[in-house]
Parts: structure tokens; C-alpha cells; sequence
């Protein structure tokens, strides 16, 4: 089903909207969460959670992209969880960034919207396989080795990969005037 479609269904409140969404993006939902969560239970909250959020989201909001819409909700509500769980398994993931934007300012700096900008530029010049090791690696908190593994690489390739793209990116804060 297209996404123009599946929206169409949340907005006329037709409860199938969830089953197609669970037909179409459920492993990749399932991936997401678990990624962070590492528990099939709360994964499983962590999901129906979300579907919920989806469904009073839609309406009024009508996403220009539906799956980026989703992947967005699942993966703060499963940060939420992971939070409230007293996990905490993603600070391990700030830390690696500590040297590129200011450790102590990090989740400020990470929040300005004209640092996030500039981050999308720098993420857009890159190749793509690189975009996509770091997007999975900062946004989806995926683990070095399943990195590797979705990608058919060495794990040393990858975590080598990941240095060079923050290294590539504290140049370019530097040269667009922040402050690292």
C-alpha cells in the first residue's frame, strides 16, 4: 500500500490504518526500537506505544513523508522508554560525539536548529554509505557490529568509517564558525 493511501486511512479513522502500518514498516519499527531497548517486551510497548502516537497525530497532521514520520515516533518513544526504564544505553553514543561537538553543551548544541542544519549539509556532502553508517550509528543508535553487518563490512571498517566522518565533521563545524 502506498503511503498517500495509509495516511488516507488514519484520516478517515479507519482502523486498518495500524494493521497496514504494521504490514508495511513493522520490522522496521521492530528494528528501531529494538536497537535501543534490546528487550523484545518493551520493543513490543514500545511499538504499540507508537502506533498510538501515530493515530492521534494523524489528524491533523498529514507528513509529507509517513515513514519518516514513524521512524521519528518510534525512535523518541523508545528513547522515552529506554529513559524511563532507567536504561540509559544510548549515552555511550553521546560520548563518541563528545569530541566533536562540546561534551558539556552536547544535547543543547545537538537541539539548535542552526547546528542541525549544518549537520544535514555535512551529512548531504557525504557518500552515500557513509550517510548511512552514521545515521544508523547517532539517529538509530545501532551498535558498530550490526552496522557491519547490515552493511557486509568488517566491524574495524566501520568503527574506522565512523571516526573519519567525525572527523570529517568537527573540520566542517570549525569552518562554518562553531565552536568545537
Amino acid at each position: 500500500m502506498k503511503d498517500e493511501k495509509l495516511i488516507q486511512l488514519y484520516f478517515d479513522r479507519d482502523e486498518s490504518a495500524v494493521r497496514e502500518t504494521e504490514e508495511k514498516y513493522g520490522k522496521l519499527c521492530r528494528k528501531i526500537s529494538y536497537e535501543i531497548l534490546k528487550n523484545e517486551e518493551d520493543c513490543k510497548e514500545c511499538i504499540n506505544s507508537s502506533y498510538l502516537k501515530v493515530w492521534n497525530s494523524i489528524p491533523p497532521t498529514k507528513p509529507e513523508s509517513f515513514s519518516a514520520f514513524l521512524v521519528k515516533i518510534v525512535r523518541n518513544t523508545a528513547l522515552t522508554l529506554s529513559q524511563k526504564l532507567g536504561k540509559h544505553k544510548t549515552d555511550y553514543i553521546f560520548d563518541e560525539l563528545e569530541d566533536v561537538l562540546c561534551g558539556n553543551e552536547l544535547e543543547k548544541i545537538v537541539d539548535d536548529r542552526s547546528v542541525s542544519a549544518l549537520l544535514n549539509s555535512f551529512l548531504d556532502s557525504q557518500k552515500k554509505r557513509n550517510r548511512d553508517i552514521f545515521v544508523a550509528r547517532y539517529y538509530f543508535n545501532m551498535t558498530t557490529k550490526t552496522i557491519a553487518k547490515c552493511f557486509g563490512m568488517e566491524h574495524a571498517t566501520v568503527r574506522s568509517q565512523l571516526l573519519r566522518t567525525r572527523t570529517a565533521l568537527r573540520k566542517y563545524l570549525k569552518e562554518n564558525d562553531i565552536d568545537v
